[in-house]
């Protein structure tokens, strides 16, 4: 699965709770999977909560993944490289069932058939060092290099065996669930702790997608501040957070900046609006639809009507680049989330 990485949300406050298990404190780990690193923050958990959780990451990261084989598991490598139905555990049906409805729902802005687009526009905007030890420039795909993988991409589908808990991809399109994967499992390990009597927790999956547990019996909300916006911070009793930016992979190239979030109905990965925070009651629907509403703008009448859809807030910004690497704030719009 291809890492991608977004906004960096930070988390302040005293850990303080009182009363709501034998444990008295909070305890933290980390574990590295999915190509970054998740940060759990629980009160109350046990050790084999706490293994149960990394272990419900490390699963679905095989189960996602779209570029190696996994022995003994079908895959999303497997279904990519066949055009036969291919009969898979019963949690990656339903991840790239989620993912097929949420296409439809975002009118296509979130298209989980894109990966070799993607990968394609990230090894132009991002070379590896060459033999020579050198790093090649930056550069931009040809018109017909994108043409040839929005052709794949727009004729390709899944079909769905219930019965049979089987999948078949029809066309050539690279299926990359790292749009959506981390959001997606967030919420299925927040779920798992709650119903293991641990309500009291932080998931921080990768920072672009946060699931939140109560902080404590008394209702006191989390504060959380966002990156690159200095002071702009936001309250949050519990719930997700998503936040989809292009300031950690960026590339300025003839005049213009352009990042690793390709729209996949034009092909194009140049940068509009810089960043997008959203909460809301699930961490499997910020992470793809703030990918897709950092492409469509706060003025869209997609971008209003999924907001509405989906009972979330939101907030978008634009930044300005300076020479010393830093940014800063050059347009700030604000859909019921205030900071």
């Amino acid at each position: 699965m291809k890492k991608r990485t977004r906004a960096f949300l930070a988390f302040s406050g005293v850990f303080f709770l009182s009363g709501c298990s034998s444990s008295t404190e909070w305890v933290s780990t980390s574990f590295f999977t999915m190509d970054t690193t998740i940060n759990l923050k629980s009160y109350g958990a046990s050790e084999k909560l706490i293994n149960a959780v990394g272990d419900i990451f490390y699963q679905y990261n095989d189960l996602a993944d779209c570029d190696n084989a996994v022995s003994g598991l079908n895959n999303v490598y497997t279904i990519n490289n066949t055009n036969d139905y291919v009969k898979v555990d019963q949690r990656l049906y339903d991840m790239l069932s989620f993912a097929v409805d949420f296409m439809t729902e975002s009118e296509g802005y979130y298209d989980p058939f894109i990966g070799s687009l993607v990968s394609l526009w990230k090894d132009d905007l991002f070379p590896s060092k060459g033999e020579d030890g050198t790093t090649p420039e930056s550069k931009i795909p040809s018109d017909e290099e994108i043409r040839i993988e929005l052709n794949k991409s727009s004729k390709t589908s899944l079909d769905f065996d219930e019965a049979n808990c089987s999948v078949r991809r029809n066309g050539e399109g690279k299926i990359d669930l790292g749009g959506m994967a981390k959001g997606y499992v967030a919420e299925v390990a927040g779920k798992y702790l709650e119903g293991n009597d641990c309500p009291y927790y932080l998931l921080n999956a990768g920072a672009s997608s946060i699931q939140l547990g109560k902080k404590d019996s008394s209702g006191t909300n989390w504060k959380i501040g966002i990156s690159n916006l200095d002071g702009k911070i936001f309250e949050l009793s519990s719930g997700a957070v998503g936040s989809s930016a292009v300031t950690e992979q960026l590339a300025y190239v003839d005049g213009a900046y352009y990042s690793h979030i390709v729209n996949p109905k034009t092909g194009s990965a140049k940068v509009d609006w810089w960043g997008v925070t959203a909460v809301g009651d699930s961490s499997k629907v910020m992470d793809p639809l703030t990918t897709v509403l950092i492409q469509l703008g706060p003025e869209s009448e997609l971008s209003k009507s999924l907001e509405s859809t989906y009972g979330i807030k939101s907030v978008y910004y634009r930044l300005s680049k300076q020479e010393d690497g830093t940014y800063s704030l050059t347009e700030l719009v604000e859909h019921g989330l205030e900071v």
